[in-house]
């Protein structure tokens, strides 16, 4: 059994991106299409697997993660993005 760590990544559906843009308060580091963030999210997650790292597409409901974010009083930024997919990826593999 491989002792690396799990990495989730945030993984949205085409249909939602324009939620993710209107609630995020860094919408200057996001992607203006979800074809853009599409291209590279990918190339990333090849390049990290390719190094070896056990990568995780999570997906992401939007109107569950601004939930989750109001729940514990957070922006809707990268880091409460990336904490939402941990977090997901923990209870799926619990």
């Amino acid at each position: 059994m491989s002792t690396k760590a799990r990495i989730a990544i945030a993984w949205y559906k085409p249909e939602q991106w324009a939620l993710l843009k209107a609630y995020s308060t860094d919408k200057e580091v996001i992607e203006d299409t979800f074809e853009e963030w599409a291209e590279h999210a990918e190339k990333q997650f090849e390049g990290m697997r390719k190094e070896g790292l056990k990568m995780h597409k999570v997906v992401i409901d939007i109107d569950a993660l601004v939930a989750w974010c109001k729940e514990r009083d957070l922006p809707l930024n990268a880091e409460a993005r990336s904490q939402y997919a941990s977090e997901l990826l923990r209870d799926i593999h619990q």
